[in-house]
């Protein structure tokens, strides 16, 4: 009865594996509010600004020189360059206007110091840093407030023009390096907006054999890279969905906005059909991520008769193997009795044969 009962056990357990499916009904984050304000923070790096600030370890600080003037420092200053970016979308720049900038001098400037110009379009903003006596790497910051209207296809763009006093009463100013694009000196600038410059919108599925290409298309309104940012996919519903299971594809750019897809290998999930949230996000800027969710119902294709054993052991399918199991246990279990009551037979008459072969040579 020991075969019969390591069969029963064994199938017990197969079945409890393949049927059982833990589920996490998750939790929906909230949607960003349209209207509600938005700061958004801009790096520089090379002539551009980006919303993608220096990741640690893997960014290269770069440097601009602004000679010392023979006169006229205090006023005039020495122009550093312009960072700009272009927007693909409208929106409104309205309230607090923030800035961050490193400067050095190792000739000891004077009340060194940065005048900031913003310009978007031929409209132009003029801020001023704090001023301080420095030479090693020194942050200086300003505090400002801009309201205005930016069209897409409109350049926006930032000046920085450098500053110092005469080291004396009279005569030349020393000159600084703006340093910029690195985590240590990460020189930056940040504005509030009426409203988050960025929509996100499930655009439907595709199969591509036995996955799933989610699709979703984003809208960024200031023109980023959209290989700057990082972007991730949360599903819920009937299957558990884990993170393991879905693979991020390469951003494809075009004129209507940022396609960004997911391969979602849905027979790791066990996935069945029904209504699915999905809840996308992107790290904007630093660690401000925006999310926006929305439901999708998907269907799954019946699979084949053959396909998988869990039509095996469904329906009535179930009690039957249970009985040939069971019958196959015993029968195993009665044939086995069966043999060894012939064996000792066997050997009685082997025994009886030659205790009859010895009695027949002592005669």
């Amino acid at each position: 009865m020991r075969a019969a009962n390591v069969g029963v056990l064994s199938v017990t357990v197969l079945l409890v594996c393949l049927c059982f499916v833990p589920r996490s009904p998750g939790e929906e984050p909230p949607a960003p509010f349209a209207g509600e304000p938005f700061t958004v923070t801009l790096h520089f790096k090379g002539q551009g600004l980006t919303t993608a600030d220096p990741a640690a370890g893997n960014s290269t600080e770069e440097k601009a020189t602004a000679n010392g003037r023979p006169w006229g420092g205090r006023v005039y200053g020495t122009t550093l360059g312009e960072w700009a970016f272009l927007p693909k979308g409208d929106f409104r720049i309205q309230g607090a206007f923030k800035a961050e900038l490193w400067a050095q001098s190792p000739q000891g400037a004077k009340a060194a110091g940065f005048r900031l110009n913003f310009y978007v379009g031929n409209n132009m903003w003029d801020m001023y840093t704090d001023r301080a006596d420095i030479s090693s790497p020194h942050k200086f910051t300003l505090s400002s407030s801009v309201t205005t209207n930016v069209r897409a296809g409109v350049q926006v763009r930032v000046g920085l023009v450098w500053l110092s006093e005469p080291n004396y009463i009279v005569g030349p100013s020393s000159g600084g390096d703006f340093l910029y694009g690195s985590k240590d000196h990460d020189s930056l600038v940040s504005m509030t907006l009426d409203g988050v410059p960025l929509t996100m919108n499930a655009s439907g599925y595709e199969r591509e054999g036995q996955a799933l290409k989610i699709n979703v298309r984003v809208n960024d309104s200031l023109g980023m890279d959209p290989n700057d940012l990082r972007y991730e996919l949360m599903m819920t519903g009937p299957a558990t969905v884990l993170p393991e299971h879905i693979q991020q594809l390469p951003v494809v750019a075009g004129d209507n906005g940022t396609m960004v897809s997911w391969r979602w290998h849905y027979r790791q999930s066990r996935a069945q059909s029904g209504l699915y949230t999905l809840t996308m996000g992107v790290a904007y800027c630093n660690d401000t991520k925006i999310t926006n969710s929305t439901q999708m119902e998907i269907s799954f294709p019946a699979p084949p008769p053959d396909e998988g054993l869990g039509k095996v052991f469904s329906g009535g399918n179930l009690y039957i193997i249970l009985a040939v199991v069971l019958i196959g246990g015993l029968g195993g279990g009665g044939g086995a009795v069966i043999y060894l009551r012939r064996r000792r037979r066997r050997r009685a008459r082997m025994r009886a044969e030659r205790e009859a072969a010895v009695a027949a040579e002592a005669v």
